[in-house]
């Protein structure tokens, strides 16, 4: 038979971690609402995958604009040079 100091501590324990399951289920719960509400996600993989999609349209929206970029400068350098003496 365990001793009642030993019960309560486990009692206590067990109760402790009770309480903070239930904060982060909510803190989940809460979570997964914001997803959906401001990305329109369903799960983790969802926006998992919509961030690698966004990545991969800066990148090439990046790399067009330093293309654009530089034909900018090829095509003006000179004139804005010659304006700025």
């Amino acid at each position: 038979m365990i001793d009642p100091k030993t019960y309560q501590r486990l009692k206590d324990k067990v109760d402790s971690l009770e309480r903070e399951e239930g904060l982060t289920t909510g803190a989940l719960s809460q979570l997964a609402n914001q997803l959906k509400d401001d990305l329109g996600c369903n799960s983790v993989e969802e926006a998992e995958a919509m961030l690698e999609r966004l990545e991969t349209e800066y990148a090439e929206m990046e790399r067009k604009y330093e293309k654009s970029l530089r034909k900018f400068e090829e095509a003006w350098s000179e004139k804005i040079r010659k304006e700025k003496q």
